[in-house]
């Protein structure tokens, strides 16, 4: 039988990204499926969408942080079972495209929607807000701040960029502590990550998976702005993982615990502050994905 499949569209995507949907629709329409197209009204519509859909598999359509909002409304569903997970990737960056391994063109699109394995994935939570690829706190999430609409479809990835800069600026001495299994820990950086990549096609945590058990931490030891540009500088020549100075942990919990009030991202977006808890949550989500379920750790 078809799949019954409700796309959650995110309405802020540029022509040549909504040219995409619709022909993915159309491919699907060409498999016999006859997905239920709902656009979002403004910030966590997409949650609301995502937990009243009727659907064997919830498709996002639209960049990361439609992505975290329909995978916390499908995780914090109260009735009926879980509906899988797919996207059609329309961000500016696609970090769960490329760990995936999805296809760019509409039609390979439509197939795993259609007809893609399931893979089961692990999910993190961050007081209470679920998150599948990324949290952080630091200039990365401190950027976000300083993040617009308008530079990004002028800049694309190279607004992340601009916008590092201004949060290395602003908030280049914080110092973060971190507290994994007991141990504490004095750092300029924290990511928490469920994938091998972050923000790009960089590899910053080789063995991490979405399909592990953990997620993998990212701590900058060293302090300080000039450090901060260091490591920056190492995640552009895709060498951040071999630092001596960056450890890297996998995890089931940590706690980002001072200093209070900064921001911290999940997903890409400004969700919550610190002090946080992270752990990974008991049940996986089912995704859609292509070909051979991508088990393997990059690194492996």
């Amino acid at each position: 039988m078809a799949r019954r499949i409700v796309i959650i569209r995110n309405p802020t995507a540029g022509r040549r990204r909504a040219r995409l949907l619709d022909a993915v629709c159309a491919e699907l329409a060409a498999r016999g499926c006859a997905p239920e197209v709902v656009t979002t009204q403004g910030p966590d519509h997409a949650v609301d969408l995502a937990r009243s859909a009727d659907a064997d598999l919830v498709v996002a359509a639209g960049g990361d942080g439609t992505i975290n909002e329909v995978v916390h409304g499908l995780m914090t569903r109260s009735h009926g079972a879980r509906p899988a997970f797919a996207t059609v990737p329309m961000g500016t960056i696609n970090v769960l495209a490329l760990e995936l391994g999805l296809p760019r063109d509409a039609a390979g699109l439509a197939q795993v929607i259609a007809q893609g394995s399931l893979i089961a994935v692990t999910v993190g939570c961050a007081n209470g807000r679920h998150f599948l690829l990324t949290a952080g706190a630091g200039v990365d999430a401190a950027a976000v701040r300083f993040l617009s609409p308008g530079m990004k479809r002028w800049f694309g990835q190279g607004a992340y960029y601009l916008a590092l800069v201004r949060a290395l600026i602003a908030e280049g001495n914080t110092v973060f502590t971190v507290e994994i299994d007991g141990e504490t820990h004095r750092v300029s950086s924290v990511i928490v990550t469920n994938a091998a990549r972050y923000a790009g096609d960089k590899v910053v945590a080789p063995d991490a998976s979405l399909t592990g058990r953990d997620v993998h931490v990212l701590l900058g030891t060293r302090h300080g702005r000039w450090n901060l540009i260091r490591y920056g500088a190492a995640y552009m020549r895709g060498v951040l993982p071999t630092l001596p100075d960056v450890r890297i942990v996998p995890v089931q919990a940590l706690r980002i615990a001072e200093p209070a009030g900064k921001p911290v991202q999940l997903d890409g977006d400004n969700r919550l502050v610190t002090p946080v808890d992270v752990a990974v949550v008991d049940a996986p989500l089912m995704v859609a994905s292509f070909g051979t379920p991508p088990g393997e750790p990059v690194g492996s």
